[in-house]
């Protein structure tokens, strides 16, 4: 028909039959319980969407990382202005970081807010948070203060960080610590982070992730986006956002380099500049933003090589012009 190919008008009329054969069989079953998928494509479309199975070893965010820098200690791991850290410098931050957190009491299941803007800053403290085995809570500092407020409050947070230099002023040993410095003994089962949704459809809700959803997350991500030692990924989501996890893995539990402390808004020119002048070669931009880029921009970007867009859905438009030359997903 004008309407439907032909696979999809044998698909319809399979489903009817399906639903028919079911109202014969026992007409006094609800309307809602009726199926309209046969068991065996239902289990055919469930197998397609859960995509296949592969083991990831569990592991913890301290353990990731910390096999990252072991394996590239002099690679640039985080680039803030004119600033660059290799990995083994901001191990050894953290490291700091993590020893002076272990001394206010934080462990496991203890939550740290980080109340800090987008900046290598923010970064280290996540690392150093995880590092004594608690679980960070990023906090927008731009975010309305009922907002922030809230969020601490209701995360249960029982410290706050929200000055960059008290992120570099740390002086505890640059020694990784160990479950003997902890509390407890950190498992992947423990919470990594608590990331809040937005709250468009209500009052943001506080999810908890653990070390072993992490460790998973950022296996799939190393493998769907192939970032790795000479690649730059731009730190472009508010850490508030779910994105800015993505972030973290696909650049420093890859081997790439995370840029950094980028002033915003990151919109229009201003994006198109960072993307040149740091040599961004993977990020993720949701549509509204990327739609505010002179397209002829497109075509001057030659390290951008990776392109993710998400968050919203992405008019065909944008994928016509960003998408030639380079490897262009939505996730």
């Amino acid at each position: 028909t004008d309407l439907f190919d032909a696979a999809t008008a044998e698909r319809m009329a399979g489903q009817l039959g399906t639903l028919l054969h079911a109202v014969a069989e026992d007409p006094a079953r609800p309307l809602g319980a009726l199926p309209l998928t046969s068991d065996d494509d239902l289990k055919a479309l469930l197998d397609q969407g859960r995509g296949g199975f592969r083991p990831v070893p569990e592991s913890t965010l301290p353990a990731l990382f910390e096999r990252q820098a072991a394996r590239t200690p002099d690679a640039v791991a985080l680039v803030d202005g004119d600033r660059e850290l290799t990995y083994a410098e901001v191990d050894r931050a953290a490291n700091r970081l993590a020893h002076r957190l272990l001394r206010d009491g934080v462990g496991p299941e203890y939550v740290v807010a980080l109340a800090l803007p987008r900046s290598a800053a923010t970064v280290v403290a996540q690392l150093a948070v995880a590092k004594a085995g608690g679980a960070f809570l990023p906090v927008d500092p731009d975010y309305p203060r009922p907002r922030r407020e809230f969020m601490i409050q209701d995360a249960g947070a029982r410290l706050v960080l929200g000055d960059p230099a008290e992120v570099w002023a740390a002086d505890g040993p640059e020694t990784a610590p160990t479950d003997t410095d902890r509390t407890t003994a950190l498992t992947p089962a423990h919470p990594a982070y608590v990331i809040y949704t937005s709250g468009s459809t209500g009052t943001p809700k506080g999810v908890v992730v653990t070390h072993r959803g992490l460790a998973s997350f950022a296996a799939a991500a190393a493998e769907q986006y192939a970032a790795g030692p000479g690649d730059r990924v731009l730190q472009f989501a508010s850490p508030s956002f779910d994105a800015s996890v993505l972030e973290l893995c696909v650049s420093l539990l890859s081997g790439a380099a995370l840029v950094t402390g980028e002033e915003g808004p990151l919109v229009g020119e201003r994006l198109a500049e960072v993307l040149a002048e740091r040599r961004v070669s993977h990020t993720l931009i949701p549509p509204a933003a990327l739609a505010t880029v002179p397209p002829q921009t497109a075509g001057t970007l030659p390290h951008l090589r990776t392109l993710i867009v998400g968050a919203e859905a992405c008019p065909a438009d944008l994928v016509d012009t960003w998408a030639p030359g380079r490897r262009m997903i939505n996730s």
